[in-house]
């Protein structure tokens, strides 16, 4: 703290102090407090310095210096017979008072705990900071509440806090009715924000309360001291009008009667601007939907109108609706009830789009002799007892399980059995009605041309153009939400990988191998499609140098060898539907936990 201190006080600046005493020595507390705390000078008196008078002084909300020096002050005059002067220099002497009250050494204590100290005569005095009410309005309920009871009660503005004085009974009862107190009026409240797209909010909040008042309902439009059962502030600036109620019942029908009393106003207009801004949507994918639509409604019309020998009722525009691209809003001219129609049907279009997370997985099938697809392998798995029933189709071989745990543990049986190698397992979440794309993989060259031709000199010079190509695994889905839950998928998978060339070759062999497919699966439904099949040879002699390669003889002494390998590319698709944010955040931590649990047992 900063400046000279006067006999009150009021000259310390600074920093809001805390303070936190308990049975503190007298002498010790003026040193600590006024010194170490305050940075004032002081002296103590003789009378004073063999003082075992005991403080203890709590202060929970840090106070100015100013108001910590007079609170204290205050104290020491008060219940310790302390009084303080300052001389020319502005040393403070604290000496003892010729008369000090017999009302006990007091607790001084700030806050709303209840004081620690045996039930005795001793006098407590709290200091108590109101949060919500005016300490003056809380002192006259106090005052009428716990008349006959010796409780002092003083209002302290300036601490926004009361000062309260008595036994520690008292001060119990007495912190216990300001918590009652001491609470917003419309603590517990329910409470919605209505937005009158014609009418003024003020207008709109006068309109609701007569509505309500008629049908026997206690409401007040803005604050009351006396709070009603139902609540009306508007907020112009915003021109939105928030409603408080006890009974969220209550609330859903005050937003019924705001909506009959904007659509009255709504209708009365015959010309003029009205504005949408879209909440879940773009608005210009909309439009020319909307636009289409209103054309045909405004042609038929005219020609109604022609045949009847009248004017048509809406002129005939281009486009009636225009969309504006930086709010994302739309704008019409015409008449209020017509704008009805159109925004009903907008609101009714205006819903978040439902995303779809597509979850592919690429696994490769090593076949046997006497196997025709991988599909007939892994149908030979059995999963709960159930075994797997395998369709022949004439686009390949597929079988459908209902879950895609199924699924998962039909292919980790074959992966066990060393039969079955994981190749990618690529994730994407796409808007329905969208496209997506993923690419996994590298860029391979290509020897695409190479000329030769002979110089002056006579030597001869090449000329190589190298092109590079793409090979690893590339998805491409569009998924389309319908509204019982059903998923239609367009997929178009490719899968390349490169083989080892031969010695006469420079460029590399691609094998490619693409799916392209469209199907209707159930949320979370898993569907397994295979008949990718690739097939490779080779063969190899070993035998004895020389011996072994003697014409007809030459079998006694070396072994030949040849292998045909097949294998086939299956793939596992399943839909998993996201239809708002809050299951695509718990679907985000899902996956971050499996994340987790791969790194740190892997």
């Amino acid at each position: 703290a900063e400046g000279t201190p006067d006999d009150l006080g009021q000259d310390l600046t600074g920093e809001p102090i805390s303070v936190a005493f308990h049975d503190a020595p007298l002498p010790n507390f003026i040193d600590e407090l006024f010194n170490q705390r305050l940075g004032l000078s002081f002296l103590i008196a003789p009378n004073l310095r063999d003082s075992t008078d005991l403080v203890t002084l709590r202060i929970a909300e840090p106070m100015a210096p100013a108001d910590l020096f007079r609170t204290a002050r205050r104290i020491l005059e008060d219940y310790y017979g302390v009084r303080i002067r300052a001389d020319e220099d502005g040393v403070l002497t604290f000496e003892a008072a010729d008369v000090i009250t017999d009302s006990g050494i007091p607790l001084l204590i700030s806050g709303r705990a209840s004081p620690e100290v045996p039930a005795t005569h001793r006098t407590v005095f709290q200091i108590v900071h109101t949060k919500v009410m005016s300490p003056t309005r809380i002192e006259g309920l106090l005052a009428r509440l716990l008349s006959g009871v010796e409780l002092d009660i003083q209002v302290r503005p300036t601490l926004g806090a009361i000062l309260l004085m008595g036994s520690r009974t008292t001060i119990d009862r007495a912190i216990a009715i300001i918590e009652v107190l001491d609470q917003p009026l419309l603590s517990g409240r329910h409470g919605i924000v209505i937005e009158p797209v014609f009418l003024d909010v003020a207008r709109m909040a006068t309109d609701l309360n007569t509505v309500l008042r008629s049908q026997g309902y206690s409401a007040s439009v803005g604050y009351s001291d006396q709070a009603q059962a139902i609540v009306l502030l508007p907020l112009r600036n915003s021109n939105k009008l928030v409603v408080f109620a006890n009974d969220p019942a209550v609330l859903l029908q005050v937003e019924e009667w705001a909506a009959v009393v904007d659509a009255e106003r709504e209708a009365a207009v015959e010309d003029g601007w009205f504005f949408y801004q879209f909440k879940n949507t773009l608005a210009e994918d909309l439009t020319d939907t909307l636009n289409q639509i209103l054309s045909i409604e405004i042609e038929a019309e005219a020609a109604e109108a022609a045949q009847e020998g009248q004017r048509p009722r809406r002129r005939r525009t281009a486009e009636p609706l225009v969309f504006e691209k930086s709010r994302n809003a739309v704008l019409y001219r015409g008449n209020g009830e017509e704008w009805s129609r159109i925004r009903m049907l907008i609101e009714r279009l205006d819903k978040p789009v439902p995303q779809v997370l597509i979850e592919v997985l690429l696994a490769e099938v090593t076949l046997t002799g006497k196997e025709e697809s991988g599909i007939e392998y892994l149908a030979n798995f059995g999963i709960n007892g159930r075994s797997v029933d395998a369709q022949l189709t004439a686009g390949g071989v597929s079988f459908t399980l209902d879950g895609a745990g199924a699924t998962r543990a039909l292919l980790r049986l074959a992966y066990e059995d060393n039969r079955v190698a994981l190749r990618s397992l690529p994730r994407l979440i796409v808007k329905s009605g969208e496209s997506g794309n993923i690419f996994a993989g590298s860029q391979v060259p290509i020897l695409s041309q190479r000329a030769e031709g002979v110089q002056v000199e006579g030597s001869t010079s090449i000329v190589q153009q190298i092109q590079y190509r793409d090979t690893g695994v590339t998805l491409n889905i569009t998924p389309i939400v319908q509204a019982n839950g059903l998923v239609d998928l367009e997929i178009n998978q490719n899968f390349s990988e490169t083989r080892a060339a031969g010695a006469a070759s420079l460029t590399p062999t691609i094998l490619t191998r693409d799916l392209s497919t469209s199907m209707t699966l159930r949320d979370g439904q898993s569907v397994l499609m295979g008949g990718l099949i690739s097939e490779s040879q080779s063969q190899g002699q070993s035998g004895l140098p020389g011996l072994g390669r003697v014409p007809v003889l030459g079998r006694l002494f070396r072994a030949d060898s040849f292998q045909n390998d097949r294998t086939e590319l299956v793939v596992m698709v399943i839909p998993y539907v996201i239809a708002d944010h809050r299951q695509s955040r718990e679907l985000t931590e899902q996956i971050k936990s499996q994340l987790e649990l791969h790194r740190r047992f892997l």
